[in-house]
């Protein structure tokens, strides 16, 4: 190998970042262990995210649309409306995305509005996307006809029965009074229970009602994780959303680095990768780490995946004259610098919730990803070391709601099997394992990676 592989490459990661070398990957791990805790203030803990509901209204029905919005709110759900819309992005666009990453979309209606196409559109554009719908409507003589026949609605009745509004009045006509508000927002209180709205999301929480969009090779996965991540941002601003991800070293073992860092060199040593495939990665790498630093990251690893060189790599390498020994090295370097990634990732994320565990007996590079309950992404086809093609993306809240529930319960049972079953004694194992432990217990175990792969990197030449 070259002069830097011989100086070993633990020295090698920490010179290209500015530090001073250190002796092994182990001390420095170590060292920044040590200073993240003096120096990581109070956990915040992200509040969970909340279901969404959203509220689509004519502007007629404003008044009613923010307390019907209220009492949404009042429920524990979280309610959505224009009141949230961006500017800069499109109107329409944005009733798409919103009712697509809604739990329940809830359209207001009422003899007018009932009438207007745009209505039908919105809740077939839900039913397309098998969100749930229940309708509100307002008024003696509200209809519903053609899509809307299909789907049981929230029937409200103002205090003075006589009132309708004509479909023939247009905007500026008869408008519900102060009373008909107040009246209609009762009945829609007593009608619309938590109960009732979590049988509607949990009716449609199985993964095979979910819409899918597909990214058939590993380019176009960077791409859309880039873009999803960014699309809860423009949707639900800067707010915290937890990181979940299974799979591998996760993305946080890309490189943060511009990609003319030695490191990119490093993570790729023997095989070719593109300056395109390097960037959407690297954008990978940051979209999620601005959601981890602002809402924590919980994470299942599978740290004795090795990173083998292609292998159509491998026959390319054994072409030029290299024995099955130096490719050997190869695939340790390139294995070390994501452990080194990893590490650097995990002792520099402070003030909110980490939690790591362990599981090495994954079966396979697979990679499941999520960011709050906006949106869900699964690799099912992966080759170690060639990225992940066939990515499935979902904004399928109801769905997402399930995969969240059993990711939780597989990250707390490998945590209590694995650092429980070291920091306590067989009666205690139950007990809740802080997230600093979880830490601590992954940082040991990717110490002793970078150690094993380093005795291959730095073995004589074959």
């Amino acid at each position: 190998m070259s002069g830097v592989a011989s100086r070993g490459a633990d020295s090698f990661v920490l010179q290209c970042r500015g530090r001073p070398p250190s002796s092994t990957a182990t001390q420095a791990a170590t060292g920044m262990a040590k200073r993240a805790k003096r120096t990581t203030p109070p956990v915040v803990v992200a509040p969970a995210s909340k279901r969404r509901i959203f509220i689509s209204y004519a502007h007629d029905e404003k008044r009613l649309a923010e307390r019907l919005a209220a009492i949404v709110a009042k429920l524990g759900f979280e309610a959505v409306w224009d009141e949230n819309f961006r500017f800069g992005h499109g109107f329409h666009e944005q009733i798409k995305l919103y009712i697509e990453h809604a739990h329940v979309f809830m359209p207001l209606l009422t003899r007018r509005s009932s009438q207007r196409g745009w209505v039908h559109e919105e809740i077939g554009y839900a039913n397309a996307f098998n969100v749930p719908v229940i309708p509100v409507t307002i008024g003696r003589g509200v209809v519903p006809q053609q899509m809307i026949e299909m789907v049981q609605a929230l029937a409200l009745l103002p205090a003075d029965e006589t009132f309708s509004l004509d479909p023939e009045v247009q905007d500026g006509g008869p408008q519900l009074t102060d009373r008909q508000v107040e009246e209609a927002a009762r009945q829609f209180e007593q009608q619309c229970t938590r109960e009732l709205i979590a049988w509607l999301i949990d009716r449609k929480a199985s993964p095979a009602l979910a819409r899918y969009e597909c990214a058939a090779h590993a380019e176009e996965r960077g791409i859309l994780l880039a873009r999803y991540s960014r699309e809860v941002v423009d949707l639900d601003g800067v707010k915290p959303q937890l990181v979940r991800q299974k799979g591998a070293l996760s993305s946080f073992s890309i490189p943060r680095e511009v990609i003319t860092h030695p490191l990119w060199t490093m993570r790729y040593k023997g095989a070719r990768r593109s300056e395109f495939y390097k960037t959407v990665l690297r954008e990978e790498r940051l979209a999620l780490e601005a959601h981890a630093r602002r809402g924590g990251c919980h994470l299942i690893l599978n740290i004795k995946l090795g990173y083998q060189p292609f292998a159509d790599g491998a026959n390319e390498a054994e072409r030029e004259g290299k024995s099955r020994r130096e490719i050997e090295r190869e695939a340790a370097v390139s294995k070390i610098s994501r452990l080194q990634a990893l590490s650097e990732f995990l002792t520099s994320v402070g003030g909110v919730s980490l939690r790591v565990a362990i599981n090495d007996n994954q079966p396979g590079p697979e990679n499941l990803l999520m960011i709050g309950n906006w949106f869900a992404s699964e690799s099912v086809t992966a080759g170690i070391g060639t990225g992940y093609r066939n990515t499935l993306f979902t904004r399928h809240a109801p769905s997402i709601e399930t995969r969240i529930e059993t990711f939780d319960q597989e990250l707390e049972g490998l945590i209590r099997a694995t650092v429980g079953n070291e920091r306590v004694t067989k009666a205690q194992r139950s007990a809740h394992v802080s997230d600093e432990q979880t830490v601590e217990f992954a940082l040991k175990h990717l110490e002793q990676a970078i150690k094993e792969c380093e005795a291959v990197s730095d073995a004589p030449r074959g």
